[in-house]
């Protein structure tokens, strides 16, 4: 019946807490969350999780709960804790629902190429539409000098078409106080606009 918290705002309970090294501990039977509510709004349960300290949490057979509703289930997951607030690994799956896209699933990954550059990418499942998938580039390179691409991809089976938008932008620095500006808005079609 131990409580705690990991990182700077993961807080856990468990039944038994085991300390297996000097930064990793065990815990049997538990549940995290983020939420600092005397009843959480959503935590994951897990019948064992091993906690590696200021780097990441491992679940095994664990479950989302949103209030004491279960949501989602996977055999294992990784939750990076990572004070610097950016670890590569696969984002929490999107699910939903469109009366237009039908049952929604989007799973997403996250890499952390360095301190000022990451890239998202996602697959995206829509029952009455098709398949599709997203990337987004990001960097910072100074102050005034940063940029972004983001594209999506999909695969629309009810027209049997494949269709795009590409949205991209960049502001960089020059010498002598001037700066060059670039936008992109490239799209396949007007139709696929207006659709999605």
């Amino acid at each position: 019946n131990a409580h705690g918290v990991a990182g700077s705002d993961l807080y856990f309970y468990g039944d038994i807490i085991e300390k297996e090294s000097e930064d990793t501990y065990v815990i049997e039977r538990g549940a995290f969350t983020s939420c600092a509510q005397p009843t959480p709004r959503w935590q994951f349960t897990a019948s064992k999780a091993r906690i590696k300290r200021d780097h990441h949490v491992r679940l095994h057979n664990t479950l989302l709960r949103v209030k004491s509703l279960p949501v989602f289930y996977a055999p294992f997951l990784y939750y990076p804790i990572d004070e610097q607030g950016r670890s590569t690994g696969l984002l929490l799956p999107q699910i939903g629902n469109s009366s237009f896209k039908g049952f929604i699933y989007s799973q997403g990954f996250f890499w952390a190429i360095n301190r000022s550059m990451d890239v998202t990418l996602s697959y995206e499942r829509f029952s009455q539409i098709g398949n599709g998938g997203s990337v987004q580039y990001r960097y910072i390179a100074s102050d005034a000098s940063r940029g972004q691409v983001d594209t999506f991809f999909l695969n629309d089976k009810t027209n049997e078409s494949r269709d795009y938008t590409i949205n991209a932008f960049a502001n960089q620095e020059l010498p002598g106080g001037f700066r060059a500006v670039a936008r992109v808005d490239f799209f396949s079609s007007f139709a696929f606009q207006q659709r999605f």
